[in-house]
């Protein structure tokens, strides 16, 4: 590898060579940067992500500058030999022709994070770890978030009513439709895009030019002039409308744009800063551009068509798989909403005979692992923390099978 080609180049400070001794806790008279090179000779797993080395060996972490190859820090480590042997695994399950990022750590330790493919596929612009990337329904759990922090205000509560909620003409959509319904997919509903009959989102577009659906409020005329699909409560059935009229909720209740509102509730505090709710025709640098693949055209097309020009509250969120982390380290902890309620959102409380299971904006395994997930037209994302601290975040904008990939991930993660 290029590291031990360089072995004579590594180097650190002085002030680095103490925080090396300290960290490691060596003797006075061991030679800080010889420890480190012989470890290095020795290393366990060595791992290129982005500007730097990661080299596991003799329980300790170091971390090398892949261009000065400076040594910038050295530490205990937090994972096992065991676990190396499993992200060794991992990396030889990976598709040769995945388009995307896959992030693993394990109690805030990385443990493999690589980027593959192309954000900008006619200019050749590789993918990069902190490439942004589109989530799709990923978003729900923001937006069922930002409910619950409003009913720990005492704002509304599981069972307010549609009708008491908003102030629009509910047409044939029950007004007795609460917000717990909502959340879980239990409301009955119309919707604008039922995934169990519709297969390609494009076909809604097809009536309604995307270009005028920019807020919860213009998806309306999508779906409520349809009956409802069944009797509220009734039974598990995804429903992306629903997670619209909960965006209207957190409007009518804050006075501000539902976006801005989580921005300022989940992104900015939990320091997502590449996180936000873009439109398709004004996205920021370092965005992945999401391609189609054109059967008939035989080649890759961008979704620029076929999915809603910015988020309507049941989708839309661009973020990158390192925010997606540190949402998952301050959700957990209690840090936006209060731990009682974390534990409400990632209970079970609907599910139906094909095996879907779901909390309160949540996805749950049989296990109760909780995990959310999204798709659209050139978009797949999934994450899972696992009970022992193992986190998986991995996104395509080929909408590449992340979740088949996800599966044989836990597979090794499960032989360990």
């Amino acid at each position: 590898m290029d590291l031990i080609k360089n072995l004579d180049k590594i180097h650190t400070t002085e002030l680095g060579v103490g925080r090396i001794r300290k960290n490691l806790a060596l003797g006075e008279g061991v030679d800080a940067i010889k420890w480190c090179k012989d470890a290095i000779t020795k290393a366990d797993n060595v791992v290129k992500q982005g500007k730097n080395w990661y080299v596991y060996a003799n329980d300790a972490v170091i971390t090398v500058n892949a261009s000065s190859f400076s040594i910038i820090t050295a530490h205990k480590a937090k994972v096992s030999k065991g676990d190396l042997a499993m992200i060794k695994k991992i990396e030889e399950i990976i598709p040769a022709d995945f388009r995307g990022v896959v992030s693993i750590s394990k109690n805030g330790e990385s443990l493999f994070k690589k980027a593959y493919g192309y954000a900008d596929l006619p200019n050749k612009r590789a993918n990069k770890i902190d490439t942004i990337f589109e989530v799709a329904s990923g978003s729900k759990a923001f937006v069922a978030v930002g409910i619950m922090k409003l009913m720990e205000e005492g704002k509304l509560t599981l069972e307010s009513k549609l009708a008491d909620m908003l102030d629009i003409d509910l047409k044939a959509v029950s007004p007795d439709i609460t917000v717990k319904q909502l959340l879980t997919h239990t409301s009955g509903m119309p919707d604008y895009f039922d995934e169990s009959v519709m297969d390609d989102m494009s076909e809604l577009w097809a009536v309604f030019p995307n270009y005028n659906a920019r807020t919860p409020a213009d998806m309306l005329p999508t779906f409520m002039d349809k009956p409802m699909m069944f009797a509220s409560g009734e039974k598990f059935h995804y429903n992306n409308a629903g997670y619209v009229m909960l965006a209207l909720m957190i409007e009518k209740i804050t006075g501000m744009a539902f976006d801005q509102y989580l921005d300022k509730l989940i992104f900015k505090p939990c320091g997502m800063k590449n996180t936000a709710y873009h439109a398709l025709d004004s996205l920021p640098a370092n965005c992945a551009t999401a391609y189609i693949y054109d059967e008939e055209a035989g080649k890759y097309r961008t979704n620029f068509y076929s999915t809603n020009v910015k988020s309507d509250g049941a989708g839309g969120v661009y973020t990158t798989v390192g925010d997606i982390e540190r949402f998952w380290k301050c959700f957990l902890t209690g840090s936006i909403v209060s731990l009682e309620g974390v534990k409400v959102m990632t209970t079970l409380h609907a599910s139906c005979e094909e095996g879907s299971r779901y909390g309160l904006g949540f996805w749950l395994t049989p296990k109760d692992v909780p995990f959310f997930q999204g798709f659209d037209p050139g978009v797949s994302f999934v994450t899972r923390h696992h009970p022992n601290g193992l986190l998986t975040v991995l996104v395509s904008n080929y909408c590449d099978n992340v979740w088949k990939l996800n599966r044989q991930i836990e597979e090794v993660i499960n032989e360990n």
